[in-house]
């Protein structure tokens, strides 16, 4: 078997045309990139029973229900399972921090903005971030196309921010989700779609994108916790705990910055005619 290597020089050139629904096509000032993380509601399942005992036959119901729990962990017991997998629902959990990252003009220079809310009473930090995101995003909006950006944002951060703006009495702004609009028209990039291309199988975490593209892990990080243990690092009400969340999830929401920043720059091929 022969190889073809005759064929005409590559070259890269940066003025081959996109289309302007292509990534390639984004500018970085048209996004809000966004992480948050959050917690169960209660400590452990007694506390769930004792304080909320509808809640707590609810939790039992879903447990007794859920097969890939048991196939996951047989030997997983109903109090076991609350504060492990609890915050995992937004009906059983609670937002505790929320990190934005944002592209700002300041003087004639263009710099990344991290701005965070984090507070052990839900309400006023969603609170909060509604004020102050609904700033950033109406101010971008009114120039250009102005996209939520987050890696599984579509599975995980907007429908739970959602469900929790409405238990706490909360209107959720429309860029959010939007129940009446088409799919289509939510102007959402998710950087785990992103990473799937389509693929069958998911797309992977944030942490294997980012060493896949020559970063550093964002989860060797000085915050000293890990994502799976938030909810239980919490409850042991740490006076630094509120810190430490919130450093993490900075870290992620940063690291997803560069990943997109990463995608802007590719150079483009063609062959030399």
């Amino acid at each position: 078997m022969e190889l073809t290597t005759n064929l005409a020089p590559i070259i890269p050139n940066e003025n081959i045309r996109e289309s302007t629904t292509s990534l390639m096509s984004l500018k970085m000032k048209q996004l809000i990139f966004l992480d948050i993380e959050t917690v169960s509601q209660y400590p452990d399942y007694k506390t769930l029973k004792k304080e909320n005992p509808e809640m707590a036959f609810a939790w039992k119901q879903k447990f007794e229900n859920d097969k890939y729990w048991k196939t996951e962990n047989p030997k997983l017991t109903l109090t076991a399972s609350y504060p492990l997998k609890a915050a995992l629902y937004p009906e059983y959990g609670k937002i505790v921090a929320i990190s934005v990252c944002y592209e700002k003009i300041i003087k004639d220079k263009e710099e990344i903005i991290t701005i965070s809310f984090a507070n052990h009473e839900e309400k006023e930090l969603l609170k909060q971030f509604s004020v102050y995101a609904i700033g950033i995003h109406n101010r971008k909006a009114v120039k250009m196309d102005t996209y939520l950006c987050g890696h599984n944002i579509k599975m995980f951060d907007i429908p739970y921010m959602f469900k929790r703006m409405l238990a706490n009495d909360i209107y959720p702004p429309s860029w959010i989700y939007n129940p009446l609009a088409k799919p289509w028209d939510m102007k959402h990039l998710d950087t785990s779609l992103l990473w799937n291309a389509g693929g069958r199988w998911g797309g992977g975490d944030l942490n294997s994108m980012a060493v896949a593209l020559g970063f550093k892990s964002p989860k060797d990080n000085a915050a000293n916790i890990k994502g799976k243990d938030i909810s239980t690092e919490y409850w042991k009400g740490e006076e630094d705990i509120l810190n430490r969340i919130t450093h993490y999830c900075e870290m992620d929401t940063e690291m997803l910055v560069k990943t997109i920043q990463k995608t802007m720059k590719l150079t483009k091929y063609e062959y030399k005619r």
